[in-house]
Formats: structure tokens, C-alpha cells, sequence
């Protein structure tokens, strides 16, 4: 594995719930991982996937703008389609991008959620 793919996979095996991945589970997100760049203030572009904050820190915010919920290193976010929510830089933030999990059964309750989609 490439020293940046295993500096990631050491990253997510800090949290939950990609700590409880078996070890060819946890191996294999690295590589499906898309990586962006947000700068402070800038607001995210809707993310149908899950939002894994590595460094910085988002505001999650209803429809009227109020705030719902702050996000840092380490924390995880999976937009729910039926409810109207917008991610806000509240500084410069590093996010991974892990496409195509709520139809892979994953909801921000369960750790199931990274087990089948880390299935190669």
C-alpha cells in the first residue's frame, strides 16, 4: 500500500465506526476515497456520500440557515435525501468523499455501513 493510502487507512482506523473494520475491510477504503478541498465559508456542493471531515471543521445547517451541528477531524456525515441540509467551511477543510453507501444499506446510525461497501 502507498504511504498516502496507509496514512489514510491509519486515519479512519482512529474513528468510529471504521475502527471496528476488520483489516482487509479498513485496507480497501483508502482506495475509494475521493479527496476535497473546501476553503473557509465556502459552501459544500451537495454530497450524496459520506462526508469524512480530516481536517478543518463544517457547519450543518437547515434550510433557514440556523446551525444543526458542528463537524471536525474525525467526524462523518451521510445526507439524508429527504431532508434539505447544507454543509458550511467554517475554516479551510480536507474531506474524504465515500461515494454510494446509503444504497449499500448505511445510515448514520449503523456501523454496518462500510462493511459492505468495503467489500472488494
Amino acid at each position: 500500500m502507498d504511504i498516502e493510502l496507509l496514512e489514510i487507512r491509519n486515519f479512519l482506523a482512529l474513528y468510529p465506526p471504521f475502527d471496528l473494520l476488520e483489516e482487509r475491510q479498513l485496507n480497501a477504503l483508502p482506495q475509494r476515497l475521493q479527496i476535497r478541498y473546501f476553503r473557509q465559508h465556502a459552501l459544500l456542493p451537495p454530497l450524496q456520500a459520506l462526508t469524512i471531515i480530516r481536517q478543518g471543521a463544517l457547519s450543518l445547517l437547515n434550510p433557514q440557515g440556523e446551525l444543526q451541528q458542528q463537524l471536525s477531524e474525525g467526524d462523518h456525515y451521510l445526507p439524508d435525501p429527504n431532508t434539505p441540509q447544507q454543509l458550511q467551511a467554517i475554516e479551510d477543510s480536507l474531506v474524504y468523499l465515500l461515494p454510494s453507501l446509503r444504497s449499500n444499506g448505511y445510515d448514520n446510525s449503523s456501523a454496518n455501513l462500510i462493511t459492505t461497501s468495503a467489500s472488494p
